[in-house]
């Protein structure tokens, strides 16, 4: 939501059913993220006629990895947690988590909200692919 916030045009605010519809996802389900990322002060809403949601500040001072870590917490924890396993195996798979959740910190919405030459944006179209 926050990278379609982003390319909306100069500004415009965007409805939690256009967001709902260009992710693939219910307008309840839609509502439930609008409201964690303006809590999380991400993204601000305004309702009536010309309502909707816009970023709460720049895309480029929004940090991917923040924005997981507080809409997932417990993703973040289980990148930290003790495996209770000394194995080689266990260990390895906790070097793997911590290292992919903190890839996220190298990145901004901004860095998301990048169009592909035929005009869509790149990261909707890597979630489609899964």
């Amino acid at each position: 939501f926050l990278v379609l916030c982003e390319r909306a045009p100069d500004g415009t605010a965007l409805t939690t059913r256009a967001a709902a519809e260009a992710t693939g996802t219910t307008k309840d389900h839609a509502a439930q993220i609008v409201s964690d990322l303006i809590h999380h002060g991400f993204l601000v809403g305004s309702r009536g006629r010309g309502g909707g949601i816009r970023l709460a500040r720049p895309a480029k001072t929004i940090n991917v990895g923040t924005v997981l870590r507080l809409m997932q917490p417990g993703f973040d924890e289980q990148a930290t947690k003790q495996s209770g396993s000394d194995s080689a195996f266990g260990m390895l798979l906790q070097a793997a988590l911590r290292s992919f959740v903190a890839a996220f910190d190298d990145f901004t919405i901004a860095d998301l909200a990048i169009e592909t030459s035929d005009g869509r944006l790149a990261c909707l179209d890597w979630i489609c692919a899964i």
